[in-house]
């Protein structure tokens, strides 16, 4: 997903280094940073899925820094939490006036304005969001920046869950090399 301009379908250099790294903190950082700058959003969010559920926010960030502060960090959960269990994308360019979902104080407080919000899915299953948003009503989502979400997202939905199975396997090497073996009882 390399360039990072508007408009343009996602490069093979940024696929071929998602699905190489197995590093997932860098790898939620590097998805983000080429969400907002794919489409134009001044901020995004992944959100991931555990084994219990919604786990929360795993990576923040407006194009060029690493994180969303802590007073910006607000976004309509409602609307990601949908976008999770119906496994469809949401586009809205008005989510002031879009009756479909509930908004935070810190979302109007904000004057946040378009939103797209797309499913992370690994074969079959899903395993969080991504969500993009704008306060700018001359830099309203369309469709097109939608299909373009959705492709990265597919992508991305692969390298995080590969990412999470090597940590998986790293885990349990670990656990095999540090435990005792029944000779040495």
């Amino acid at each position: 997903w390399g360039g990072g301009r508007r408009g343009r379908a996602p490069r093979d250099d940024g696929a071929a280094w998602v699905s190489g790294t197995s590093n997932l903190a860098d790898l939620l950082d590097f998805i983000i940073q080429k969400a907002t700058r794919l489409v134009g959003a001044e901020r995004g969010f992944v959100v991931l899925v555990g084994p219990t559920g919604t786990d929360g926010v795993a990576a923040s960030g407006r194009p060029g820094l690493r994180e969303v502060s802590a007073d910006e960090s607000a976004f309509s959960t409602s609307l990601v939490a949908r976008v999770i269990r119906d496994v469809e994308p949401v586009l809205t360019t008005n989510i002031q006036e879009d009756g479909r979902y509930e908004l935070s104080q810190s979302i109007i407080t904000q004057q946040i304005r378009s939103v797209l919000a797309v499913p992370l899915s690994a074969r079959g299953e899903t395993i969080g969001a991504i969500y993009v948003d704008t306060r700018l009503s001359e830099r309203l989502f369309t469709d097109a920046d939608l299909r373009l979400l959705q492709a990265m997202a597919t992508q991305a939905a692969m390298a995080i869950r590969n990412a999470r199975l090597y940590q998986e396997a790293q885990a349990s090497n670990c656990l095999l090399y540090t435990s005792p073996s029944p000779r040495d009882s």
